[in-house]
C-alpha cells in the first residue's frame, strides 16, 4: 500500500511539473504576440492606433501565432 501511494505521488509531481513548464511556454508565446501587435499598431496612423490593438490582440491565442499580414490590415 505504501509503495502505491509513493508511485501516485511521483506521478502527480511529474504531471504538475509538465503543466507548469507548458504554461510558461504558452504565456511566453502570448506575450510575444502582444508585442508584435503593439509594434504593428503603434507604427500606424494615429486614428487607427486605438482600434488596432484590441483587434490584433484578439487574434492572439495560447496555441496560435499572430498572422502579421492580417494584423497589418487592422491599421488601414
Amino acid at each position: 500500500m505504501e509503495m502505491k501511494k509513493m508511485v501516485i505521488f511521483m506521478v502527480m509531481m511529474l504531471t504538475i511539473e509538465n503543466l507548469t513548464a507548458e504554461s510558461e511556454v504558452l504565456i511566453g508565446r502570448w506575450g510575444d504576440c502582444i508585442k508584435t501587435c503593439y509594434n504593428i499598431c503603434i507604427t500606424g496612423p494615429i486614428h487607427d492606433r486605438i482600434s488596432c490593438l484590441p483587434k490584433c490582440a484578439a487574434e492572439c491565442g495560447p496555441h496560435k501565432e499572430i498572422d502579421v499580414k492580417k494584423a497589418k490590415g487592422y491599421v488601414n
